[in-house]
């Protein structure tokens, strides 16, 4: 192979103007302009410029159809960060063995390549990070403090990648394989922490600290069964992701990713995982009982860890039959592990709408737990209580975060298409085929009423692990036609 060399360089300005009045409350009802505002308005104004000068290169050199090497090189020069740490470098370099090429490794194995990458990635950040600048307020010409206190000590962010990997056909393509190992180390994440107002801002940028993620990626596909007119295709992809916050900035014991309802939020802690939720729980004795006040009702606890986001594997599986003209394919998702916690679970609960609070409304209801005795001994809770009051912030209260999280495990039917080539070549076309397809029509779970995919959001930002009377997840049915000519 013939090497090849390339380099270059390029300048991007970057050029962001925004204008903004907002009022509350309308003078004259139904007249919507500004001269209308009953009250003063709220007015910003946003005009940001930002200009990153790059300098890259990149090689392809080979050796004898079985050993190749791509290296990269590039320079950012950013007008977001400050003059002394404006420059990153991040290079990487991919390396590529196909031992097919010079080993007799037998009939079966058409190809063989092993690989191993590393790369880095810098990242800048935003204009008006560095130094303080004023904003318009709300009277007429006048200015306001920032609420974000800058920082112009700001490293750029840079993220080191580490991938090996190895894939391979076997049997004239009958069988394929392709595994990933990968680990990724993330510093210096520019991210706004909160600080003490009584500072005189409410947060502050600053670079965060260190993130490691991990994981496994395979994907295997075969094909069992091939004849003339008819064909059988396999085909699995698994995946098991891992991330863990190693540090935070300076001795910060705890960063709010997120923020659910009724104080439960996604957060990120030294020695942690990343997507570990937090929130109140239930008490519980040694024994891990639950343990019950007097009135019959559980007690609540102290903010924990209730449980992880992040699946601890999920497997994609899909397969296609063809008959002459006729094929079915179909795809199931399983995914194992991880939790949701749902906010139509404690809603529906203590407002009597779910059949889970149907036990108990002519007779009340003795929990199942322990009540704590005098002497410090536990016995088996026998105080009935009324079905309202048990369920009515009773025993799934919505600031319970423990109470209303469940295992999102499911295996879904993805997808169902079923399809039909007529021959069409003496008409002048290459191929017309019609079919009908279903997306997302079965779905086993234990998480109750709801889709464990459910995502809530905050404003224009997906919260992961949280629903919050979500829309139901919708099954759909179509038609298609394909021609080509």
């Amino acid at each position: 192979m013939t090497p090849r060399f390339s380099g270059g360089g390029t300048r991007l300005d970057q050029h962001t103007a925004e204008s903004l009045i907002e009022g509350v409350g309308l003078a004259i009802p139904g007249i919507y302009t500004l001269g209308n505002i009953n009250v003063i308005p709220s007015m910003s104004r946003y005009d940001g410029h930002k200009r990153v000068n790059s300098l890259y290169a990149f090689a392809n050199l080979g050796y004898k159809d079985f050993l190749y090497m791509d290296i990269t090189a590039r320079n950012d020069w950013s007008s977001a960060l400050p003059s002394s740490n404006n420059s990153y470098f991040y290079p990487s370099v991919s390396l590529s063995f196909l031992p097919s090429e010079i080993f007799e490794l037998g009939k079966a194995v058409d190809y063989l390549k092993l690989r191993f990458n590393v790369a880095r990635v810098g990242k800048d950040t935003d204009p008006f990070q560095l130094y303080k600048t004023y904003q318009f307020a709300t009277l007429p010409n006048s200015l306001t403090n920032p609420s974000q206190l800058p920082n112009a000590d700001l490293k750029p962010e840079q993220t080191d990648s580490y991938e090996v990997g190895m894939e391979g056909y076997f049997w004239g393509k009958r069988l394929m394989f392709d595994l990933s190992l990968y680990r990724t180390i993330s510093t210096n994440q520019i991210i706004s922490f909160a600080v003490s107002q009584a500072a005189g801002y409410r947060s502050v940028f600053a670079n965060s600290g260190k993130i490691e993620n991990q994981g496994i990626e395979l994907v295997l596909s075969g094909i069992p069964v091939k004849t003339k007119h008819f064909e059988w295709s396999l085909t699995g992809n698994f995946t098991r992701y891992r991330g863990r916050v190693i540090e935070l900035y300076d001795d910060l014991e705890s960063y709010i990713i997120a923020q659910g309802p009724d104080g439960v939020t996604v957060e990120a802690r030294p020695g942690g995982r990343m997507g570990d939720i937090y929130g109140n729980t239930y008490v519980r004795n040694e024994q891990g009982e639950i343990v019950y006040a007097e009135n019959g009702l559980p007690l609540v606890g102290d903010r924990a860890n209730v449980g992880n986001y992040n699946p601890d594997w999920m497997l994609g599986l899909s397969s296609g039959i063809r008959f002459h003209g006729l094929s079915l394919y179909g795809l199931v998702d399983i995914r194992q592990g991880g939790i949701i916690y749902s906010y139509t679970h404690a809603i529906g609960t203590e407002s009597g709408i779910l059949p889970i609070t149907l036990e108990g409304r002519e007779d009340g209801i003795v929990g199942k737990g322990v009540v704590k005795n005098p002497d410090g001994t536990f016995s088996p809770n026998s105080n009935a209580v009324d079905a309202e009051d048990y369920y009515y912030g009773g025993v799934h209260p919505r600031q319970n975060a423990e109470a209303n999280s469940f295992d999102a495990s499911y295996v879904k039917l993805r997808e169902l298409s079923l399809s039909y080539s007529l021959p069409v070549q003496k008409i002048g076309l290459r191929d017309l085929s019609v079919s009908l397809v279903g997306n997302n029509l079965m779905l086993w779970t234990k998480v109750p009423f709801i889709d464990p995919e459910a995502q809530a959001m905050n404003g224009g930002t997906l919260i992961p692990g949280m629903e919050v009377t979500q829309l139901p997840s919708t099954r759909s049915y179509g038609f298609r036609i394909n021609l080509t000519f």
